[in-house]
């Protein structure tokens, strides 16, 4: 395993020479470490067997230049790990499935015609009975065909596993030397007109109260 962490820039290119001439099983890094560095992963004798994007929302704009870099790389498989749900936009809900299953839901512009538009459509608030009906079976058929590949955890299901949430509220004094500088801070030309608008404000709510 070869981790890229805090690295300088030559230290960062060796070690991405390393995995892209040798054997090593895994990589890992950032997206910012990857963009800057994508032609490295083009000139390797291995190609990349297994692609893990965590943090995979912030792939929903395609046209990003991380996002471009990452289509660009050669691969045999693509996997997206996201704790972020996705928004209610099926323009960066198809960027992320054709990401990992490319042509899966047709080009662009056919996603357009034969998902999108109707189902959009059948949301409108002046929209005809058969508007509605033809966008749920449009969004039922699409569902369908994710699904397949799509794997959802929600917390009904997590919370059967996980411990519960523990909120503990600890309160800490402030040491001689944090006071000596809060009180500074209060003290200063930036800090007293924000506490001199905080106490008009005090006084008109005492007032209005």
């Amino acid at each position: 395993v070869i981790a890229v962490s805090e690295a300088s820039k030559t230290e960062v290119v060796q070690m991405v020479r390393r995995f892209t001439t040798s054997r090593a099983a895994v990589l890992i890094l950032s997206y910012e470490t990857f963009r800057i560095h994508e032609k490295l992963f083009h000139r390797g004798q291995h190609q990349c067997d297994l692609l893990i994007c965590d943090e995979a929302h912030r792939l929903k704009n395609k046209e990003t230049k991380t996002a471009k870099a990452l289509h660009a790389l050669t691969t045999r498989r693509r996997i997206l790990l996201s704790g972020t749900p996705i928004q209610n936009d099926l323009d960066e809900f198809y960027s992320m499935v054709h990401f990992c299953n490319p042509e899966l839901l047709g080009s662009e512009k056919s996603f357009h015609r034969v998902y999108q538009s109707p189902i959009l459509r059948g949301r409108e608030p002046d929209a005809t009975d058969r508007d509605r009906e033809e966008g749920a079976r449009k969004s039922g058929e699409l569902g369908m065909i994710v699904n397949q590949f799509i794997l959802r955890r929600t917390n009904s299901l997590l919370s059967k596993h996980l411990p519960p949430k523990l909120v503990c509220v600890v309160c800490c004094s402030l040491s001689e030397l944090q006071l000596q500088m809060y009180r500074a801070f209060l003290n200063s030309k930036v800090a007293k007109p924000l506490t001199t608008c905080y106490l008009l404000l005090a006084t008109c709510y005492l007032l209005l109260a």
